[in-house]
């Protein structure tokens, strides 16, 4: 819609602004969130969300000006079957692999379905003739790194923000509500900034606005990634502050060349593409950091020296939130063996901090190197 409605000089200022509604959108979503959770029962998020969605659509009716492909393509169903299956059991896989292990018969038929999926859908579209995603797009440098940049910013803040909710509640001792709070402050960058940021881009050009975005990134998890098993919060707003920062630098610029390599009569694919790199980076964020937390968990709390029973060794190998249960019926051991699982929990935190630092660091280098340098005004 964006690339529709607004002429190509007036494009990052549109997407700007949009990014900054987004932080805000996210920042008291976060809050309304921890508020519902800490008063009510875990019905009330989704009941809220039923609302709010309800709304969406009426505003939407009534204000968003209609278009439609003037080529009048259709819609290609064969594609988005494919790709819903290829995502869904190639994310399957990613979650499940670290506990029931790669061997495990669903864990493999996720893993297997999901990849011949992916494979036929990038076959299919190939050869259709109104494709569902033209994937020969991502063999334009403005198109595909640019896609990748949004992906893997997502890939990375999801990731964190999974990991700092448990951290916040079951190392730091923070209730549900006063976790949405101390989200809150991270945020106010993305609104702040986002309105900026066209200005940076004319100035010194997309790569050099999206590539120190992306070093800002990195810096930010290898700060986190180094968190002792006691984190403080001010330690969590230079590491998510700074990582924060890094993405304002990166959604704008990099969302704004996406969009312009797109053709306007497939602007709906291009904002669908747009759409999907986010949900897709922040999905695979939270399977592949998440398991890797869980999985550095649980490989941690086994060599625990507390002895327990083996059927309560098994439940505290779960999670975080399980081992401080049990460790509640331990007697004299309580302390200790609380020690012992919080630092099991933060090593595995500091694993999956350390891989996003090294990702974040590997994009930037790839924008650096092979994205061209244009201006909004181009």
């Amino acid at each position: 819609m964006v690339n529709l409605v607004f002429p190509s000089v007036e494009r990052a200022r549109a997407i700007a602004i949009w990014s900054a509604v987004s932080g805000v959108g996210m920042m008291f979503g976060s809050i309304i969130t921890g508020m519902l959770l800490e008063f009510f029962s875990w019905h009330s998020t989704f009941i809220f969300g039923a609302i709010l969605a309800a709304f969406a659509l009426m505003f939407n009716h009534v204000l968003v000006p209609e278009t439609q492909d003037e080529f009048k393509s259709p819609v290609d169903w064969v594609g988005g079957a494919l790709i819903t299956v290829a995502l869904s059991g190639i994310v399957y896989a990613i979650i499940e692999a670290p506990s029931m292990g790669i061997s495990n018969i669903w864990v493999a038929t996720g893993l297997v379905l999901g990849s011949l999926s992916l494979i036929g859908f990038v076959w299919q579209q190939l050869r259709a003739s109104s494709p569902l995603l033209d994937v020969r797009l991502f063999l334009h440098p403005e198109f595909g790194l640019s896609a990748l940049a949004v992906t893997l910013t997502f890939f990375a803040m999801m990731g964190a923000f999974y990991g700092m909710s448990q951290i916040f509640q079951l190392i730091m001792g923070y209730g549900t509500f006063m976790s949405s709070i101390a989200f809150f402050p991270v945020m106010l960058p993305m609104m702040i900034l986002s309105p900026i940021i066209p200005k940076i881009v004319d100035h010194i050009g997309t790569k050099w606005t999206v590539a120190p975005g992306l070093v800002l990134i990195a810096a930010g998890f290898l700060f986190m990634s180094q968190w002792p098993v006691e984190v403080q919060y001010w330690q969590f707003l230079v590491g998510m502050g700074t990582v924060t920062i890094g993405m304002t630098f990166v959604m704008t610029p990099a969302t704004n060349m996406m969009m312009a390599a797109v053709p306007k009569n497939r602007s709906g694919m291009g904002s669908a593409i747009n759409d999907t790199t986010r949900e897709l980076g922040g999905a695979l964020g939270i399977a592949v950091l998440g398991s890797m937390i869980s999985s550095g968990f649980s490989t941690n709390i086994a060599k625990a020296p507390t002895e327990l029973p083996e059927a309560l060794r098994t439940t505290a190998e779960s999670s975080l939130a399980a081992a401080l249960s049990i460790a509640q019926e331990l007697g004299t051991q309580s302390t200790e063996f609380t020690e012992q699982a919080r630092a099991a929990f933060m090593s595995g935190t500091s694993e999956a901090m350390f891989v996003s630092f090294v990702i974040a660091l590997a994009a930037a280098v790839l924008i650096g190197v092979f994205l061209p340098n244009h201006t909004t005004s181009k």
